[in-house]
């Protein structure tokens, strides 16, 4: 009976942050958001690209650190960065602010990588995972529909109050992150390897294949320790991380077709 408190406890608090992460209010509008305080298309652009190629790079020394220090203690550093990127997102006033934003963003695409999935996955002990994976992104994708309906409705031009209400979402998500319970696999510690030693160990085998199919799908690797057998689970991470990029990518994209 405890432990299934204590995972469904997890699971609760993981739909309550995907909900709060959800609720991006300036979501539609962060092009507009950025050039209103001078930021150019050109520069947004390559904001961007180099977001890309941080996502990738950062990528490794995340899963190494993930597989030291465990899945609840990534995901709540993760979500603190998280918060601070939206902080400084909600007072920047030049390029380098809206970077500096980026490259805490990208360092926490990468970590969240597999992260939250797993926890859901292993919480759950493999069962009914569909339904979960199903409600956590249903979540996401309610939070993202509430908060452009309150920007619609209530916040008008007012960029700088979607910076801030998003920045207090993202913080209450943050300090629940901290009630998580810790999750491991159950596995022999003796038979047990890390994601990366198995990645170095197999450069031209399976493990590497998943690698190039993950880094393809922009987030890297789905689940650095859960079972491979559950592979279809690994879009629900990969499509919560890309919704950041995608609304920036597609609000350019009609920039450019306006102003051409």
């Amino acid at each position: 009976m405890y432990f299934k408190l204590n995972f469904n406890k997890n699971l609760v608090l993981m739909y309550a942050i995907s909900l709060l992460q959800g609720m991006v209010f300036y979501g539609s509008v962060s092009t507009l958001y950025r050039q209103a305080v001078g930021v150019t298309l050109f520069q947004i652009t390559l904001m961007e690209s180099l977001s890309m190629v941080l996502t990738i790079v950062l990528e490794i020394p995340w899963g190494i650190l993930a597989d030291k220090i465990g899945y609840k203690r990534t995901f709540v550093i993760c979500s603190f960065l998280f918060f601070v990127s939206k902080l400084v997102f909600w007072r920047a006033d030049s390029f380098a602010d809206f970077l500096t934003e980026r490259i805490l963003l990208d360092a926490v695409i990468s970590g969240l990588s597999g992260v939250d999935t797993s926890i859901l996955y292993l919480s759950a002990k493999g069962k009914d995972t569909q339904r979960i994976f199903g409600f956590f992104n249903t979540m996401s994708v309610a939070g993202l529909f509430l908060a452009s309906g309150m920007y619609s409705l209530f916040i008008g031009k007012d960029y700088r109050m979607a910076g801030l209400l998003t920045a207090v979402s993202y913080g209450i998500a943050a300090f629940l992150s901290l009630w998580l319970t810790e999750v491991r696999e159950e596995t022999k510690e003796t038979e047990r390897k890390n994601s990366w030693q198995i990645f170095l160990s197999d450069p031209s085998g399976t493990v590497w294949q998943e690698k190039r199919d993950s880094l393809s799908c922009q987030h890297g690797s789905g689940f650095r320790s859960v079972p491979d057998d559950n592979r279809s689970f690994k879009s629900a991470a990969v499509s919560k991380m890309r919704s950041h990029r995608q609304a920036d990518w597609s609000a350019v994209s009609a920039s450019l077709v306006y102003t051409t």
